[in-house]
C-alpha cells in the first residue's frame, strides 16, 4: 500500500511524490511497469482506471513511443528483406522514403490516425496515378497490420481508405496499317530488331530489355521469357541505403 506525505494509506500502487505529486504504478500485459502521474490523488486514480481498462481491451501497446521510421526499418529487416527480391525492395525503399517518411515518419506508431493517412493519400491523389497511391497505401496496410501483430498499435489507419488520383491514359492498340506504317518508318533504326519483337510478343518493357541470346530458341522459335530488367536513378537516398 501506496502512501501519501503525511503517511496516510492511498491504494495499492499509489503514493505521492516529493514535489506534491501523485503516482500510481501497474504492470501491463506484456509485463512491463508502467506510472501514470496526476496533481490530485483524484487525477491519478482516473488515469490508472483508465490505463487498467485499456490493458484490459488490450487497447494499450508495447511501446507507445516508436515511431514509423523506427518500426520501418524492423518491418523491413524481419519481413521484407529475407523473402523479396532485390527490384522489389527497392521499389518498397523508394515509396516509403519518397511519399510517406516526409509526412508520417516521425510520429508514434500509435498517435497516426486514419485522418492523417487520409489527407497523405488525398494530397498524393491530387498529382499521382490511382495505381501508384494504391501502391503507397498497399505499403502502408503492411506496415500496420504487423505492427498490430506486434502490440504496436491497436488499430490500421491505412485500411478502408477510398483512393483518389488521375486515372490512367487510355491505351490506343496500333492496327495494321498502323504497324506497316511504324515497320515502315523503322527500317535501318538501331533498334528494329527490337521494335519487331515487342509489336509481335506483347512483351513489357522489362522483360523484352531482360533477354539474351539464351532465352531464344531460334529451332522451334520460342522465346524463354525468364527475368526482368528495371533500372532505377540514383539518388542520395539509394546512396545512403548501400543501393547502387
Amino acid at each position: 500500500m501506496g502512501k501519501d506525505l503525511k503517511g496516510k494509506e492511498l491504494g495499492k500502487g499509489i503514493s505521492q511524490r516529493k514535489d506534491g505529486r501523485y503516482q500510481a504504478r501497474f504492470t501491463d500485459r506484456f509485463g512491463k511497469r508502467r506510472c501514470v502521474y496526476g496533481i490530485t490523488l483524484k487525477e491519478v486514480k482516473n488515469a490508472l482506471m483508465s490505463e487498467v481498462v485499456d490493458n484490459y481491451s488490450k487497447n494499450n501497446v508495447v511501446d507507445s513511443n516508436m515511431t514509423l521510421d523506427q518500426w520501418y526499418e524492423k518491418w523491413m529487416r524481419v519481413y521484407k528483406e529475407p523473402v523479396l527480391k532485390p527490384s522489389t525492395i527497392r521499389i518498397y525503399i523508394r515509396t516509403y522514403h519518397c511519399y510517406i517518411k516526409p509526412v508520417l515518419g516521425r510520429l508514434p506508431l500509435s498517435s497516426i490516425t486514419k485522418l492523417m493517412v487520409t489527407d497523405l493519400l488525398n494530397g498524393l491523389g491530387k498529382r499521382l496515378h490511382k495505381s501508384t497511391v494504391n501502391n503507397i497505401r498497399t505499403v502502408l496496410c503492411d506496415l500496420f497490420s504487423y505492427a498490430m501483430d506486434n502490440d504496436l498499435c491497436t488499430k490500421n489507419p491505412a485500411k478502408g481508405i477510398k483512393i483518389i488520383g488521375t486515372d490512367k491514359r487510355k491505351i490506343v492498340t496500333l492496327s495494321r496499317e498502323d504497324q506497316r506504317d511504324f515497320f515502315f518508318m523503322a527500317k535501318g533504326c538501331f533498334y528494329y530488331n527490337l521494335y519487331v519483337v515487342a509489336v509481335n510478343t506483347g512483351l513489357r518493357s522489362g522483360e523484352l530489355r531482360a533477354l539474351t541470346l539464351d532465352d531464344i530458341d531460334f529451332e522451334n522459335n520460342t522465346i524463354n521469357v525468364t527475368k526482368t530488367l528495371t533500372y532505377f536513378r540514383k539518388s542520395s537516398k539509394d546512396d545512403f541505403l548501400g543501393y547502387k
